[in-house]
């Protein structure tokens, strides 16, 4: 049974690079429209934050820093399944402390911003 998520929720997906590269990212996003009118399966996350996945199938991604996304593609639409909730990100507090930048810094403000004026 999948999860309902509402417009606005915090979540985390692994899939395919949208650009197309073929290469596997992981990120971190906003939930900007709930369902897709073609595909209910599908909803549409804004996209913020991002890092490789390695191809490998290990985890050593995980200790990769997330990078701002500024790609073209956003929102993207992902399936339900692959969504999982995320309980907090780095940059709604404003620092990156935990992710090795100084405290206060913000990289990822203007998107941010730009997701809530959406």
């Amino acid at each position: 049974m999948s999860q309902a998520f509402q417009v606005g929720d915090l979540v985390g997906a692994t899939i395919d690079d949208p650009d197309g590269s073929g290469a596997k990212i992981e990120i971190q996003g906003i939930v900007s429209k709930n369902e897709d009118y073609r595909d209910a399966r599908r909803i549409a996350v804004r996209i913020a934050k991002f890092r490789p996945r390695p191809s490998s199938g290990t985890d050593d991604s995980q200790n990769t820093p997330m990078e701002p996304w500024t790609s073209e593609s956003n929102p993207v639409w992902i399936r339900k399944e692959d969504l999982w909730r995320v309980p907090k990100m780095p940059w709604q507090d404003g620092t990156y402390a935990d992710e090795g930048y100084g405290e206060g810094d913000n990289p990822g403000g203007e998107i941010m911003e730009s997701i809530e004026t959406d």
